[in-house]
């Protein structure tokens, strides 16, 4: 079976909101796994 691809129309807006809201989910993922750790102490 093979795989398919889906491509959406989306204009210029809506391509900086799902770069920014990826962004966005980066960075707090980045944050989270900063905070969360173990200690040498």
């Amino acid at each position: 079976m093979r795989k398919q691809k889906y491509y959406l129309a989306i204009d210029d807006y809506e391509y900086c909101i799902i770069i920014d809201s990826l962004s966005n989910d980066r960075t707090t993922q980045s944050r989270e796994s900063n905070t969360v750790g173990c200690s040498d102490e």
